[in-house]
């Protein structure tokens, strides 16, 4: 995992196949890449964002395109953007 001021990128393997896996996400606006995590959780990675200007308010997007990926799931509370990467081959 690799968090630049306007990406995500991920490449690993997994499953029964170890099948390869690499994305790279652009996001919706830049983030703190010093202080933004990742989790792997079983058969996903969690990923907690820290937002580079934390004066302006909740982002409308995640990801810059807006399209809806299967394999991403985007949750926001108060504020705080959790991301989960579900990799299915």
């Amino acid at each position: 995992m690799k968090f630049e001021k306007d990406s995500i990128y991920f490449k690993g393997t997994g499953g029964v196949e170890n099948k390869t896996y690499e994305v790279t996400i652009p996001l919706y606006k830049e983030i703190d890449s010093e202080k933004s995590r990742s989790f792997p959780r079983g058969r996903c990675i969690e990923i907690l964002l820290a937002k580079a200007n934390t004066e302006e308010p909740y982002w409308l997007s995640l990801i810059e395109d807006k399209k809806k990926y299967y394999w991403l799931n985007v949750i926001s509370i108060n504020g705080i953007m959790r991301m989960n990467l579900v990799m299915k081959g």
